[in-house]
C-alpha cells in the first residue's frame, strides 16, 4: 500500500510539474500541448522543477543588466564589419572537408555525444573556441576569425562554425536568407 502511495505522489508531482512548466514558467508558450510534448522534453520537467525551487533568488536575475548589455552588444558590430573574412575562412573549411568529419566514424568529431542529434538532421560543425581554448586546427584554418574572437570576445564560452546549406535545407531558403542578412 505504501508503494502505491509513493508512486501516486511521484506521478502527481511529475504531472503538476509538467503543467507548471507548460502553463506558467517562462515568457514564451508552446502553441499546443502536442507541440510541448514533441519539443519541450516534458520528461525532464520534474527534475527541472527541483532546480527551479532551490535556485537562490539572486541567481534568477539576468546575466547582463541594462547598462552592461549595450556595451556588450556593441561588440557585435565587429562581426558585421568582418563577416566576409569569417565567411571566406568558413568556405575554405567546407572546401577542405572539415565539416564532413562529423559523418566519418574514424573521426573523433563523430563521437561528440552532445551534438549527435544535430548530426542526425544533417548539421555539421567546426569548433573555433571552446571555454577559453582555441583549438590548434581553428587557429591554423581560421586565424583571422580566431584572432577577432580572442581579442574582442574573450568572455565568450563557445564558438563554432556551422554549415549554411544545412540551415537552408532545414528551415527553407527564404527564412535562412533573412537570418543570414542580419
Amino acid at each position: 500500500m505504501t508503494t502505491y502511495i509513493i508512486l501516486f505522489g511521484l506521478s502527481l508531482y511529475a504531472f503538476l510539474s509538467m503543467v507548471y512548466v507548460y502553463k506558467f514558467h517562462g515568457n514564451v508558450r508552446f502553441a499546443s500541448v502536442d507541440e510541448y510534448i514533441r519539443k519541450g522534453w516534458p520528461i525532464f520537467t520534474p527534475f527541472n522543477c527541483v532546480l527551479y525551487f532551490f535556485t537562490k533568488k539572486f541567481a534568477k536575475k539576468p546575466v547582463l543588466n541594462e547598462s552592461d548589455s549595450q556595451a556588450y552588444f556593441d561588440k557585435f558590430a565587429l562581426l558585421k564589419e568582418n563577416w566576409e573574412v569569417m565567411r571566406e575562412e568558413a568556405l575554405q573549411l567546407k572546401k577542405e572537408g572539415y565539416f564532413d568529419a562529423v559523418s566519418n566514424k574514424d573521426s573523433k568529431s563523430y563521437y561528440d555525444i552532445g551534438f549527435r542529434t544535430f548530426y542526425k538532421y544533417g548539421w555539421s560543425k567546426f569548433y573555433l573556441h571552446w571555454y577559453g581554448y582555441s583549438h590548434h586546427s581553428a587557429r591554423r584554418m581560421c586565424p583571422k576569425t580566431v584572432a577577432l574572437l580572442i581579442s574582442h570576445f574573450g568572455s565568450t564560452k563557445q564558438v563554432m562554425a556551422s554549415n549554411k546549406d544545412e540551415l537552408m535545407r532545414l528551415i527553407g531558403k527564404s527564412k535562412a536568407e533573412k537570418i543570414l542578412q542580419h
